[in-house]
């Protein structure tokens, strides 16, 4: 036996299924036999003791419930039981038919999202191993779809943030050649501000999504940007000033916060106002990049200024511009 997760097939909608139950579709040579009928029935008895499984219906349903509890031994009474109850409308099985190798068993499961999804998907065809194991199984329906959505677009976020956070402090430490300055800006601004939108999430209940898994290129791309604003000015004031670490951070902190958080301002509500959009993934999109651009600004004002302060303090990087004082 065979099982594994699919998309929805449109003759299930068509056939009246519920699009927002989970299905198991069980395919055979001879699906609509006494022997897979059975093996149907015990699938179905156990799949219903699963704490998020309402009830089960499918064919094997609806023969039970016109013979009172019991699968025909004779394939032709079965046969003629399934096509009496398509053909009454009482419970929506499909025509045998138009899918005489398969039959659907739909699975009424409560409001559950996310980890939970993955767990059903899991159980279900866990349980389908057990009891069907001969006939070729698939879960799916619409909660299947979205959530191997999720997880497809969300499978690389992990990789794609390492590669871009290495290729920015690669490039940045060739910019700048300095290997020190091109870690500072990337972990006290970007890394900082990144931890800071997963916890901010977390605690929203905003999910993971096609959109907010970009919040985390955002936070880099405008924390190194308004990082690199204040840290060259704090450079700046320390090479052409002579002033010292701290005065030269204060200096560069009061210079460069009206136009860069001017510039973030303008991005945080631009993009906040998607937050009132009535579409969730809009909304959530627009709620984490307003979360990523006030991190980013942040640490970018609070984070970067501390490292940069202690690393003069504790470290030779900017021992040239001292002694040059």
């Amino acid at each position: 036996m065979v099982s594994e997760a699919c998309p929805t097939n449109p003759r299930e909608e068509a056939s009246g299924l519920d699009p927002e139950a989970v299905h198991l579709l069980v395919e055979s040579k001879d699906a609509y036999s006494p022997t897979t009928f059975r093996r149907a029935s015990a699938f179905e008895t156990a799949i219903e003791d699963h704490d998020d499984v309402n009830a089960a219906m499918s064919s094997v349903t609806a023969v039970e419930m016109a013979t009172g509890g019991d699968i025909p031994e004779r394939r032709t009474r079965l046969i003629d039981t399934v096509d009496r109850q398509a053909a009454s409308d009482l419970m929506p099985v499909g025509s045998r038919e138009d899918t005489p190798d398969r039959f659907v068993i739909q699975l009424f499961v409560d409001d559950i999202e996310g980890e939970e999804v993955r767990h059903l998907i899991d159980d279900t065809e866990a349980t389908a191993d057990r009891h069907l194991v001969t006939e070729r199984t698939a879960v799916t329906g619409k909660p299947v779809v979205n959530r191997n959505v999720i997880e497809n677009v969300t499978s690389g976020r992990d990789p794609m943030t390492v590669l871009s956070f290495g290729l920015a402090t690669v490039f940045l430490a060739l910019a700048l050649r300095s290997v020190r300055e091109s870690v500072l800006l990337v972990v006290s601004v970007a890394i900082s501000a990144v931890m800071l939108i997963s916890i901010a999430m977390y605690l929203l209940g905003i999910p993971w999504n096609p959109l907010t898994v970009a919040t985390g290129s955002i936070a880099l791309g405008a924390g190194i940007t308004y990082g690199i604003h204040v840290h060259e000015r704090f450079k700046e004031e320390l090479f052409e000033r002579g002033s010292t670490p701290v005065v030269a951070m204060r200096e560069a902190m009061v210079r460069k916060s009206r136009p860069v958080i001017g510039s973030g301002a303008t991005t945080l509500f631009g993009f906040g106002a998607l937050g009132i959009s009535q579409f969730p993934v809009l909304a959530n999109f627009g709620i984490a990049v307003a979360l990523a651009m006030t991190f980013a600004l942040v640490t970018a004002f609070v984070f970067l200024p501390a490292s940069a302060l202690l690393l003069a303090r504790w470290t030779n990087t900017y021992d040239i511009v001292v002694d040059s004082t």
